[in-house]
C-alpha cells in the first residue's frame, strides 16, 4: 500500500502555490517560512510534506529545480501537472483523467490503495 501526500486545507495549498512566483526562492521551505507568509496553522505544515512527495522540495526542504521552474508562470501549470501525473502515477493509470473524476471515485481510489 502507498502512502499518498495530502492536505485537509486545499484553499490554503492554492494560496501558497500562487506565492511561490511572487517571492524569492528560500533556502529551505520550513514551517517558520510558512509563517513568514501567513501561514501558520498547523493544518497549514502538511503543505511541505506535500511538496516533497510532489518532488517541489528535496528530502531537506530545500526547492528543486521543478520548484523554480513553477515560478515560471508560463511554464508553472505544465511543470505542476506533470509532477502530480509523476507522484499520483497509480491514480492516474487507473483514471487517466483523474483531475475530471468526483469526490466518490477518488475517495474509492485512496481508500483501497490506502
Amino acid at each position: 500500500m502507498a502512502d499518498y501526500a495530502y492536505v485537509m486545507v486545499t484553499g490554503k495549498l492554492r494560496k501558497f502555490m500562487n506565492r511561490i512566483p511572487e517571492v524569492g526562492v528560500p533556502r529551505k521551505v520550513t514551517t517558520e517560512y510558512l509563517a513568514s507568509l501567513g501561514f501558520k496553522s498547523s493544518n497549514e505544515r502538511a503543505i511541505i510534506p506535500l511538496l516533497k512527495f510532489i518532488g517541489f522540495l528535496d528530502d531537506s526542504g530545500a526547492p528543486t529545480n521543478d520548484y523554480k521552474i513553477y515560478r515560471d508562470t508560463m511554464k508553472g501549470p505544465s511543470v505542476l501537472g506533470r509532477a502530480i501525473k509523476q507522484s499520483y502515477s497509480e491514480l492516474f493509470d487507473i483514471h487517466p483523467d483523474a483531475q475530471s473524476k468526483d469526490t466518490e471515485a477518488l475517495r474509492n481510489f485512496f481508500s483501497i490503495q490506502t
